[in-house]
């Protein structure tokens, strides 16, 4: 999923039309102004592929229908991740003023989401903790963690007020209790409709979609495909693409190339292998990404007994017409690694795209930055030790930068 930046948006066509009020500052300015064509106009998929010609909104989608400004407040949790921190921008740009929790307050993003006006913050975990111990270290674990638990009272807070609800729970605590309750408070505050990020592949996820539909809650269920700024030349499982001498990228993964040749209209071909752990990653992905390589080992050789992705052959087979109904225009992967990788590697601290010149800037600015981190985290070692061990933090010089809007 990539996601349009606020800094982005005077150059693209729009694609939900703003509330009046956002337009004040704009009405002197021409009425063309706002119907560029999308910035995506030359495809990254070859002319064989089914998805070629909706690289272009204007080709294949119908008018929007107006949108008066809405007078409703949504419910957002983990407010800095991928997904809501994009429906933010989105939601609170047409006239929707947002409840949202955050872990914290770190990061450019979470600092993006707390300056926002229409936007109230409520900072906290989704679960509760006592003190540390070997049974509750990893509060990533699927089930029951002895002291591990759900924290009530925020989640009753969070729905106060909201009319709306966007969901997307993370391995943080006990995903299905934490699921559970924030579906059964969102019930009891009369939640009108209810926006849950669920997918087939995930035991957790699917049983909070099935209490949700238990409990007759209204709701939409948000089937995401893989993020294309997963991929990183950093050492995390499964979408790691190695940098090789002659400026190529090797990427190793347990799927059959066929999905990939469908997707982009031709033969492709990468390194069939197991996923390799090399970092250390949270209880809950590490089994998700067991299963997944088990599951897609089954018939691994015949593309045709590939396991759907969605679960349900029926539903992969009309996905791809109706996301792309739903979405502006796609960004072909392609595309995606010209334009937008390199960026999200130099965010992470790589300096692999980087000129000679830029390369010493960077490594001279790096230095000193981080011989101010060493000596800041030397001193609060102790106080670590007794913090959860989350693995899989992408951090990186830019990372820290108010611009980067990540």
């Amino acid at each position: 999923m990539v996601t349009l930046m606020p800094s982005q948006l005077s150059r693209v066509g729009i694609p939900i039309r703003p509330a009046t009020h956002h337009l004040n500052h704009q009405r002197d300015q021409p009425a063309a102004e706002f119907n560029k064509t999308h910035k995506h106009s030359r495809s990254s998929y070859s002319e064989s592929s089914p998805l070629v010609s909706r690289n272009n909104s204007l080709t294949f989608r119908p008018p929007k229908r107006f949108m008066s400004s809405p007078d409703k407040t949504i419910a957002v949790i983990n407010a800095s991740g991928r997904q809501a921190a994009s429906f933010i921008r989105v939601a609170t740009a047409v006239g929707y003023h947002v409840r949202a929790q955050l872990r914290n307050l770190e990061g450019v993003v979470a600092t993006e989401v707390n300056s926002n006006p229409n936007v109230t913050v409520l900072v906290g975990e989704l679960y509760t903790r006592h003190k540390p111990t070997p049974d509750n270290r990893d509060v990533t674990k699927n089930g029951p963690i002895s002291g591990v638990g759900v924290n009530h009272d925020l989640i009753s807070d969070l729905f106060r007020g909201t009319q709306l609800a966007f969901i997307n729970t993370t391995f943080y605590g006990d995903e299905f209790q934490i699921g559970k309750a924030l579906a059964d408070a969102a019930k009891k505050a009369n939640i009108q409709h209810y926006i849950y990020s669920s997918m087939a592949g995930s035991l957790s996820l699917q049983l909070v979609e099935e209490y949700i539909r238990k409990i007759e809650l209204p709701a939409t269920f948000v089937y995401t495909g893989i993020y294309n700024n997963n991929f990183t030349s950093l050492q995390y499982p499964l979408f790691c693409m190695e940098l090789q001498t002659d400026g190529s990228f090797r990427w190793e993964a347990p799927f059959h190339e066929d999905v990939f040749a469908k997707g982009v209209g031709r033969p492709v071909k990468y390194v069939r292998a197991p996923i390799h752990l090399k970092v250390k990653i949270p209880t809950g992905y590490r089994e998700q990404l067991e299963a997944l390589e088990k599951l897609f080992g089954l018939g691994h050789d015949d593309p045709k007994k590939q396991p759907p992705y969605f679960g349900d052959a029926e539903l992969d087979d009309s996905c791809p017409e109706q996301s792309m109904a739903l979405w502006e225009g796609p960004r072909g992967l392609e595309e995606y690694a010209r334009e937008v990788f390199p960026l999200e590697e130099q965010a992470n601290g790589l300096t692999w795209m980087l000129d000679e010149e830029d390369l010493h800037e960077e490594v001279a600015q790096g230095h000193t930055i981080s011989q101010e981190r060493v000596d800041e985290e030397r001193g609060e070692e102790e106080e670590e030790e007794d913090d959860e061990d989350e693995g899989l933090v992408m951090r990186g010089l830019k990372r820290d930068e108010e611009q980067w809007l990540a």
